[in-house]
């Protein structure tokens, strides 16, 4: 009884360290995924210290004349952490990507982004269309579905190997443990480069999907959904968010 208690009262106290929104709607609480990496987020010592989610909550500070607070959150949660307010919002998300939910509201498309396939050079630019991928060990996102190319993974005629970062991932195909991956293309070519592997590996011509991405708030919060929208708006009619073709 007694261990119980202090799990419990330990518990309690971590969630006393993690960020809190305001009462008054005063600071504003930024979602985004851990598994975003370069370009979302840079991270320092485990730490987010730049990437476009930095840059984002900025913006949206000048904005909205508040306080905005990064705060990382699993994909699985992003529905559950938006319904309950526990943050007000999350970016670089798509509906298909979220359980439905009457609490959360969608901004407008902020840029759309394209799921590539990485491999050797000298494979890539045989990989043209799904059937070209059979027999391969495929590297991919945990939790991620990919339309166009599911079918392979629920026939076994292809193997599926789940990271939970991009970044993860790119290290496994350097390693030779998976023969191919999946990335954004921003995202395929800024952790080449960071790993010296722009000689060795490119993007195949098959292009697995395209996909807008948003931010989703959520209604709950003590900032009004409305608030947030026309900032946002303004943030993509100013050209805030575009970027080369992703």
């Amino acid at each position: 009884m007694r261990l119980r208690t202090i799990i419990i009262c330990f518990a309690s106290y971590l969630s006393c360290l993690l960020p809190q929104a305001s009462a008054d709607g005063s600071v504003i609480l930024l979602g985004y995924g851990p598994h975003f990496g370069v370009p979302y987020t840079i991270m320092v010592d485990g730490k987010l210290s730049g990437g476009w989610v930095v840059d984002t909550a900025k913006a949206l500070e000048q904005k909205i004349n508040k306080t905005v607070i990064t705060i990382p959150v699993a994909r699985k949660r992003q529905t559950s952490y938006l319904n309950n307010a526990k943050i007000d919002v999350y970016c670089f998300s798509n509906p298909a990507w979220s359980e439905k939910s009457e609490v959360i509201k969608w901004t407008q498309k902020l840029f759309s982004v394209q799921n590539v396939i990485i491999s050797k050079k000298e494979i890539s630019p045989t990989l043209k269309n799904a059937e070209d991928l059979k027999g391969f060990r495929i590297g991919t996102i945990l939790g991620y579905s990919y339309q166009t190319i599911d079918y392979l993974f629920e026939q076994n005629l292809a193997i599926r190997h789940d990271i939970t970062s991009a970044k993860q991932n790119f290290r496994m195909l350097k390693a030779g443990r998976v023969d191919a991956i999946i990335a954004s293309r921003s995202t395929a070519l800024d952790i080449m480069a960071s790993l010296d592997m722009s000689e060795e590996f490119s993007i195949a011509p098959f292009i697995v999907e395209e996909r807008d991405l948003h931010c989703a708030l959520s209604t709950r919060s003590q900032t009004s959904v409305d608030i947030l929208s026309k900032a946002f708006a303004q943030m993509i009619q100013e050209g805030f968010f575009k970027r080369p073709k992703m």
